[in-house]
């Protein structure tokens, strides 16, 4: 993911960041600098109107294995004075695969390292309390960094969506395929059951569900509406059992 931001101050910011596929990525980092202090300038202008240009990048696994700490900041430095040539440019990695809350206490992580812990485990269900305590640490970057967040779980959900799309389509071409369609129709209605249960867990409606599944909404509406008597914990095998007594 790539976003491309302007401060009031006229600093220039590109946050980038990066699930798998990091063999090359700091290369590609180096690239983003390039290309961002390209656009600092305007057609015409002098370099003395260069802005500010920081890339930040946050990766998912860890990028730099030879070093403990998970944010590191990079300039343009003179080998042998340690010499900084400029302040102009810097590039920040965050390695969200360097955080881990059973080695390390919320008060004895850094704010970065808090803001990681934010971003890895903020999907997850299960860490409710512990997104709880990071945002009474870092209430206010959290807040800032939410819309971000939002749209990485938007993303992952689309994935997660064509991904049961692939394996509904295996199941019906499967069914039609082979003799054993009764058994593989079983698996198909369970498979379709599973995502209608996790769009109703987010509140969407059956016509938008119909939508993404990419079916008539006359002929999953009566799924739709016997799982919904199984609100909130949506047992699948219960659903499944009910539907069978109600079509008998």
């Amino acid at each position: 993911m790539d976003i491309k931001v302007q401060l009031s101050s006229g600093q220039l910011l590109d946050l980038e960041m990066q699930v798998d596929h990091l063999e090359n990525y700091i290369n590609r980092s180096i690239y983003y600098m390039g290309k961002l202090v390209s656009e600092s300038l305007e057609s015409g202008e002098d370099s003395d109107k260069m802005k500010e240009t920081i890339v930040i990048s946050i990766v998912n696994r860890t990028l730099f294995p030879q070093y403990q700490k998970a944010f590191s900041t990079y300039y343009l430095i003179e080998n042998d004075e340690n010499h900084k040539l400029s302040e102009l440019t810097r590039i920040h990695y965050l390695e969200l695969g360097k955080i881990d809350i059973t080695e390390k206490s919320l008060s004895e992580m850094t704010p970065h390292e808090r803001l990681g812990a934010y971003f890895k485990y903020a999907a997850d269900d299960s860490k409710g309390e512990l997104i709880d305590q990071l945002l009474e640490f870092e209430g206010e970057v959290i807040a800032l960094t939410k819309p971000i967040h939002e749209e990485i779980s938007a993303e992952q959900e689309m994935r997660e969506l064509e991904e049961a799309r692939k394996r509904y389509r295996m199941d019906v071409n499967t069914a039609h395929s082979v003799g054993h369609r009764e058994g593989k129709e079983e698996g198909r209605i369970e498979t379709l059951i599973q995502m209608i249960c996790k769009k109703l867990l987010k509140g969407k409606s059956s016509e938008i569900i119909a939508e993404e599944l990419e079916e008539d909404l006359s002929s999953i509406l009566p799924l739709i509406e016997v799982a919904k008597n199984y609100a909130p914990d949506y047992n699948i095998e219960q659903i499944y059992t009910a539907l069978n007594i109600k079509t008998k």
